[in-house]
């Protein structure tokens, strides 16, 4: 039986970086998450991962407090036009992992006051809203969060 070609090599920039005490090795891609080129990616990644290691992944969230917003104060979401721009539901990021042995993932980032909108959205969401949703204890607000983090151990 002939051999089969290799695939192509995923495009990824490594990237170490000093982060809350500690060095990170990064893997920086371009390849929207879904698609044939991030599989590649996750494979790669969960091959060069040292055993104990944990590979950290990063998508936006569906369900979410800005996408809500956003579409109750009819305003585009930053880079909404961007072709690679894609949200997820924390079970359909789940399932793009499905190849790890392990999966936990993190709805995160709460509202923060923004210099990306003025006029009277811009006071109301800065004045408002931010300080209200983050009044609200953290655990009861978490799962609305913008970005879905998911940690993958080896």
């Amino acid at each position: 039986m002939p051999d089969r070609p290799a695939p192509p090599a995923p495009d990824i920039t490594a990237v170490r970086a000093y982060w809350n005490r500690h060095i990170h090795d990064l893997a920086i891609t371009s390849h929207p998450v879904g698609s044939p080129g991030f599989f590649a990616v996750l494979d790669e990644c969960r091959r060069v991962l040292k055993p104990g290691g944990i590979a950290f992944f990063q998508v936006y969230g569906r369900v979410s407090w800005l996408h809500a917003l956003s579409r109750v104060m009819k305003v585009g979401l930053e880079h909404e036009d961007a072709p690679v721009l894609r949200t997820y539901t924390v079970g359909e990021f789940r399932r793009l992992l499905r190849g790890c042995s392990s999966v936990r993932i993190v709805p995160e980032r709460c509202p923060v006051r923004s210099r990306l909108h003025g006029g009277w959205k811009g006071a109301l969401y800065n004045n408002l809203f931010v300080g209200t949703f983050n009044a609200i204890p953290r655990p009861l607000v978490r799962r609305c969060g913008w970005h879905l983090l998911a940690f993958c151990p080896k």
